[in-house]
């Protein structure tokens, strides 16, 4: 027997950050938080703890691509119209120097690179005190609601 289908959320026109994280408990478990939010350019905190720990006090990749991921969703989630919805279908990230516990927490920086009715591009930096420690590319499929 096939297992039963979660109804998606819906989240309206102006939805804020935390609505949006309603929606996301790997992103609320992650305890992500939304530090800026400007037309251009937004920003997500999150923090560093045991939780996030890999061997030898580095955080796992998986968090900080997850981060980043999330951080490129929201940005182009902020503005999706109602009938549309969108859904990853690429991403690259590389991993320049490690997070470390102790350093503080990692700061995801987004800005677009293309804003297209069907496909849109971001750019995710992400940083721990200051220092690049992941840059990556995100594409995501954007299409009518049936």
């Amino acid at each position: 027997m096939p297992a039963a289908r979660r109804s998606a959320t819906v989240l309206p026109v102006g939805a804020d950050f935390d609505d949006f994280l309603s929606g996301m408990p790997v992103a609320r478990a992650c305890g992500f938080a939304l530090e800026s939010d400007a037309e251009d350019e937004i920003s997500l905190r999150m923090p560093v703890d045991e939780h996030a720990l890999q061997i030898e006090g580095r955080v796992h990749g998986g968090l900080i691509a997850t981060l980043a991921d999330t951080s490129a969703v929201w940005f182009l989630h902020r503005d999706l119209p109602s009938d549309r919805w969108m859904t990853g279908i690429e991403f690259s990230i590389s991993f320049l120097r490690p997070a470390v516990s102790g350093a503080g927490d990692l700061l995801a920086l987004v800005r677009p690179v293309r804003r297209g009715r069907t496909v849109s591009v971001c750019d995710v930096e992400v940083a721990q005190a200051g220092k690049l420690v992941a840059k990556g590319l995100f594409t995501y499929l954007i299409q009518p609601r049936v």
